[in-house]
């Protein structure tokens, strides 16, 4: 029987020999009108993410070419006279292949040409879809956003043209040898607020974009599980893109929540202004008394009960409610080891929320072995505790509220480790935390402002010294979508060293399409004038009007839709700033 597996065998064979010769010479074509094409092969055993990326290369390269790729597995029959015009996907790829791939990290892919044949294979299944999507980006696909996600309301799914794809009836591609790793191991996206449809579009984007951890939030109102329909639609979109999955953010009353314990239970829940918090309209965010015994079994009880309804979860949140609020108890007062000011408020809560984390991760441990609990370093618990170090299944978030928030400073416009308001305390904050523990991730806000702010240039050094220190793990909240920032730190949580230039260029080109030359012009000089870019809108504003021009012209109502909506961010005024006492920093290459 002329089946894949003894025609393979023979390919691989060819292959080993032309690696070991690094023979690759001449374009390689896929598709040609006249010619027959290639096919898609998956392994015999092929997992489900893998064969997500076989349909998904068909997918897209039936829109560039009208032809679209049969996808076989590797023992089934050959079709007649295919020879080696193979595309060899994931564990259909050689075993010199996969003998390079086991030795580095998990997300590490390789595309390769050999003789007819492509090989895109990962060292895992999630990587494997990773390696078909940089594939396709090199025949000119992009992905710039998940549709109208920058919307806080659903939308009806995006048109075609939201993502960026040539039309063409050859599709050749010159001879290629490529490994891609990543640069931090961690780089995640929060679906937020997850709305259903929304949630989809975002998933989709985040394995498109190669990221690979989802952070699902729904914070004290469980109830969104549900109505989100998270397990019957997004857990499914998830699990075939083979992506991690974290959850559920600002948690105490999700797992604890005051309408269902308050009543029967006060001794549960915070003494606030000399009284326990239980009146559910009044401390929606309160908290709970952390020194009770029966709360931290209690907290990992109904903890342990949501990781069986959802096994996929391998990061469980034990985050505050979003508020400043804190047991003033004795008992939370010593675990502590300080009392709240004259304003009820303490200086930090650090030492006594991360005990109380640790109490409930070590029970939840014997369960859940493999799940780690998140400690969120946020609001009054962001100041380290020398003297408190973080369980073995505790992984802890630094969330820098203060560099974004409206209001308060902007230092997302200089580096990290220069000055400012809020770097000042956040840089040493950070170099603390890592001393404690290396489980520890950055949970960032580079796009919560539905204003300009080009802080990318700004993250580019950041991400260059985080190296240097052993940050190996980032994440973003979305909220508003910031269209180039959201791309750009993708791209940049996978290669910290992609200059400035070719980000903003690539960027334009599959987000503005004919519009793009004037569209680099204005993002870079954006980048360029940071905070003082009210000051130039003499020059960014017939930048716009070019490009919207030129996208008229070549009927992209998407891409006029865009620059519409950026005409409106240039006429408001940013809603805070700082006085900067220099210019902004020089841009970085």
């Amino acid at each position: 029987m002329n089946t894949l597996r003894s025609r393979l065998q023979t390919i691989f064979a060819i292959a080993t020999l032309l690696l070991a010769a690094d023979a690759a010479s001449g374009a390689l074509t896929l598709v040609k009108p006249g010619q027959r094409s290639h096919i898609i092969v998956t392994g015999e055993n092929a997992s489900e993410p893998e064969r997500f990326a076989a349909t998904e290369l068909s997918r897209y390269l039936e829109k560039i070419s009208r032809v679209r790729l049969g996808i076989y597995r590797a023992n089934q029959d050959l079709p007649e006279n295919q020879g080696d015009r193979v595309i060899l996907l994931g564990s259909a790829a050689p075993h010199s292949v996969w003998l390079e791939l086991s030795q580095k990290s998990e997300d590490a892919y390789i595309v390769r040409t050999v003789e007819n044949s492509l090989i895109l294979a990962g060292a895992s299944s999630r990587a494997t879809l990773y390696a078909v999507y940089d594939f396709l980006e090199s025949l000119g696909v992009g992905f710039p956003r998940p549709g109208h996600s920058h919307l806080m309301t659903q939308r009806p799914e995006p048109l075609e043209r939201e993502e960026t794809i040539p039309r063409r009836s050859v599709i050749s591609v010159p001879p290629v040898d490529r490994m891609e790793i990543p640069s931090f191991s961690y780089r995640a996206m929060l679906p937020f607020p997850m709305i259903r449809d929304r949630s989809v579009r975002e998933i989709d984007w985040v394995a498109k974009n190669r990221l690979n951890w989802v952070h699902l939030i729904t914070n004290t109102d469980l109830s969104i599980w549900e109505t989100e329909e998270v397990r019957e639609v997004l857990m499914p979109q998830i699990r075939k893109r083979g992506l991690h999955v974290q959850g559920i953010g600002h948690s105490f009353f999700a797992y604890i929540p005051i309408e269902r314990y308050g009543a029967e239970h006060p001794e549960y829940f915070a003494v606030i202004d000399g009284e326990r918090a239980v009146d559910p309209k009044k401390h929606a965010r309160g908290g709970l008394c952390v020194s009770n015994p029966e709360v931290v079994k209690l907290m990992a009880t109904n903890m342990s009960d949501f990781l069986k309804q959802n096994p996929e979860i391998e990061i469980i949140d034990l985050w505050t409610n979003d508020s400043a609020a804190w047991c003033a108890c004795k008992p939370c007062q010593q675990m502590q080891g300080a009392s709240p000011g004259p304003d009820g408020r303490y200086a930090t809560t650090t030492r006594s929320y991360l005990r109380f984390v640790n109490q409930v991760a070590r029970i939840l441990g014997r369960k859940h072995p493999k799940v780690m609990v998140n400690a969120l370093a946020y609001a009054l618990n962001t100041r380290v505790d020398p003297e408190t170090k973080p369980a073995g299944n505790v992984i802890v978030g630094v969330a820098p509220w203060g560099r974004a928030t409206y209001g308060g400073s902007d230092d997302y416009y200089v580096p990290i480790t220069e000055p400012g308001p809020v770097n000042s305390t956040l840089h040493p904050t950070i170099l603390g935390w890592l001393e404690l523990t290396k489980n520890f991730y950055l949970y960032d806000y580079y796009a919560n402002r539905s204003e300009f702010f080009p802080i990318m240039d700004t993250l580019r050094k950041d991400y260059a010294y985080y190296k240097t220190i052993g940050l190996d793990k980032v994440s973003t909240e979305t909220f508003m979508w910031d269209e180039f920032n959201v791309w750009a730190y993708a791209r940049l949580a996978w290669d910290h060293t992609t200059p400035l230039k070719n980000l903003v260029s690539e960027f334009c080109r599959i987000a503005y399409r004919s519009g793009a030359k004037p569209m680099e012009t204005f993002y870079m000089e954006l980048e360029r004038q940071k905070w003082l870019w009210p000051q130039h809108r003499a020059v960014l504003a017939p930048l716009l009007v070019e490009a919207k021009s030129l996208a008229e012209v070549a009927f992209d109502p998407t891409v006029v839709a865009k620059i519409e909506r950026l005409e409106l961010w240039l006429e408001k005024d940013p809603q805070k700033t700082w006085p900067h006492d220099n210019p902004p920093p020089p841009l970085k290459d």
